[in-house]
């Protein structure tokens, strides 16, 4: 019996496959040379101050003091204020 890990390559393989039959290397080559370049992220940063990430998270139950048992799940989001992350990320 093959391992989980066996099924997931195997089913890549096989989206590989189907998508290199779809789309011509030369053709995806030909696109990729058509795209802008990557932006410089880190000196992206760097070149202006102050440089700020942030991340918008639902709170966990433990963060928020929350006790009992968890409300139902189609209600779970709409609980829960937002957690905002301003730890700085380089």
């Amino acid at each position: 019996m093959p391992s989980i890990l066996d099924r997931i390559f195997d089913a890549k393989r096989a989206e590989v496959a189907e998508r290199r039959a779809r789309t011509p290397l030369d053709e995806m080559v030909a696109e990729a040379r058509r795209t802008a370049a990557p932006r410089d992220f880190i000196g992206s940063l760097r070149s202006r101050a102050p440089a700020i990430i942030a991340e918008v998270k639902a709170a966990t139950r433990e963060r928020t003091g929350e006790r009992g048992p968890p409300p139902p799940a189609h209600d779970r989001r709409a609980d829960r204020p937002p957690v905002i992350d301003l730890q700085p990320r380089l």
